[in-house]
């Protein structure tokens, strides 16, 4: 499977509501904003908060995107920035058709070049 990595998007708000509540059987346990509680509404809050973190410089978060359907696999970033020693956390998930995939893999190579080079 390919993959691209890019900036969220308004219009991707539904399309990643979904891919968070398929998510929620295998990624919850690791991530406690993962429920079948999310709402659409949780989804617009978080695209919006990923835009001021972009510009503060505190969190770049990116979806997973495959390249022939152009559907939204997962998100991937580098977030508990300290520009001083020059490190950061990167966190990943996907949803659960694209687990076992190499997606995540790709995905953090993908942000690495990015965010460290």
């Amino acid at each position: 499977m390919e993959i691209s990595i890019r900036k969220f998007r308004e219009s991707d708000a539904e399309e990643f509501h979904a891919a968070v509540l398929e998510s929620v059987e295998h990624v919850s346990e690791w991530l406690p904003w993962c429920t079948p509680a999310y709402s659409l509404q949780n989804a617009q809050e978080w695209f919006d908060s990923a835009g001021t973190e972009w510009e503060a410089g505190t969190d770049y978060r990116f979806l997973i995107e495959d390249c022939e359907t152009k559907g939204i696999l997962g998100t991937v970033g580098i977030n508990q920035i300290v520009h001083q020693h020059k490190i950061g956390n990167m966190g990943y998930w996907v949803r659960k058709f694209a687990t076992n995939k190499g997606v995540c893999t790709k995905a953090a190579r993908l942000v690495e070049k990015i965010c460290f080079c």
